[in-house]
């Protein structure tokens, strides 16, 4: 768990126009459905609905991006997930809803299956390092960032020995 704290902490650079598929909203480095936040009740950060998962944790990707040392990188973020997670990335062969990772403007994804087919994950200029790649993937399987939580709204009570003083 401390894995996901710790990279949906991470700030993620952005820029650039997307194109947002009807019926969904960009936020931050996401692209959601326009209803995504309306209808959760769930205090998790991750995808509130059963159908915006991952069947059997398995994500067919297709890889659309150059140089090769591009592919390599988003290979190594996979087999992070590979070596912490039961998510699998897998190649696409026939399967009808799968990730299109490839260079666009600025880094974002679609968070969890979006069920209609291909889905981007773009990975522009100054996205293709380790924990960037690792954030988008973490969209693309489903997880919002920690801010998004439906009990977000829950105050935080911060104990003043527990802070430094600077300066």
């Amino acid at each position: 768990m401390k894995f996901f704290a710790i990279t949906f902490f991470m700030v993620v650079i952005t820029g650039g126009e997307v194109q947002v598929p009807p019926g969904y909203r960009r936020y931050d480095d996401m692209i959601l459905p326009e209803n995504f936040f309306a209808n959760s009740s769930d205090n998790r950060n991750a995808v509130p609905s059963k159908s915006l998962t991952w069947p059997g944790g398995k994500i067919p990707y297709v890889i659309d991006t150059s140089p090769a040392q591009n592919k390599q990188q988003i290979l190594q973020a996979m087999q992070h997930y590979h070596a912490n997670t039961c998510v699998r990335f897998i190649p696409r062969t026939n399967q009808y809803n799968y990730v299109k990772i490839f260079a666009g403007e600025g880094c974002y994804s679609l968070v969890g299956v979006s069920n209609g087919g291909q889905q981007p994950l773009s990975l522009g200029t100054g996205c293709t390092d380790h924990g960037t790649i690792v954030h988008e993937l973490g969209h693309a399987l489903g997880f919002y960032h920690e801010q998004n939580r439906s009990d977000q709204s829950i105050g935080h009570n911060l104990k003043s020995s527990n802070l430094t003083k600077i300066g």
